[in-house]
């Protein structure tokens, strides 16, 4: 009974320092936990997303130009904010870093 009980005990201890230490292994920049899995969740999730907000972005930016191209500033402010800021974020930003969206 003592031994299955020290055994209990043991295991215990084991499963929580094996816990915590891979919690002090993450990065403090990643979002889901680990640099890994936000690159998994980037290419899989937040690129096809960007890439489809890019895509529809150049639709309405189209959409818009009868009502943006007399004014080279809102013609610039529309582009800006509806092709390239969602292209950055799809083509240019580092995989699986979400910190250093614009």
């Amino acid at each position: 009974m003592q031994l299955k009980k020290n055994i209990i005990i043991a295991a215990a201890a084991l499963f929580l320092m094996m816990s915590s230490s891979s919690a002090f292994a993450w990065e403090k920049n990643a979002v889901f936990g680990d640099p890994g899995t936000d690159m998994v969740v980037d290419l899989a999730v937040a690129r096809p997303v960007g890439i489809a907000a890019t895509a529809v972005g150049c639709v309405f930016w189209v959409a818009s130009l009868p009502f943006t191209v007399w004014s080279k500033e809102r013609l610039n402010k529309a582009g800006k904010n509806l092709v390239v800021t969602p292209g950055k974020y799809a083509f240019v930003r580092p995989l699986g870093d979400f910190q250093s969206v614009e």
